[in-house]
């Protein structure tokens, strides 16, 4: 019974997040977790919003795997930053 409250319970906190997150016209899609960051990703995979936990520049966008050319990093706020391709 507890199990089936917390599922729900963490169900509903993931729905509200969806619901306040916007990025490029798109809900939020998933999060994703590399070394001291978390990526908010959209659907498209453009833009994201990361969380970086020692609040240190990314040099990414949606992991550090990709192909890293082209891509513009903003600092928002402390330890929050705005990543997406460049045209």
């Amino acid at each position: 019974m507890i199990l089936m409250l917390k599922r729900k319970l963490l169900k509903l906190k993931t729905e509200n997040v969806k619901s306040v997150f916007r990025l490029d016209n798109h809900c939020l899609d998933c999060l994703s977790v590399f070394d001291n960051n978390v990526v908010f990703k959209i659907v498209n995979e453009r833009a994201t919003f990361i969380y970086s936990v020692f609040d240190e520049k990314p040099n990414f966008i949606n992991s550090r795997k990709e192909n890293n050319d082209n891509i513009f990093v903003e600092k928002i706020t402390d330890n929050w930053y705005y990543a997406c391709r460049q045209s």
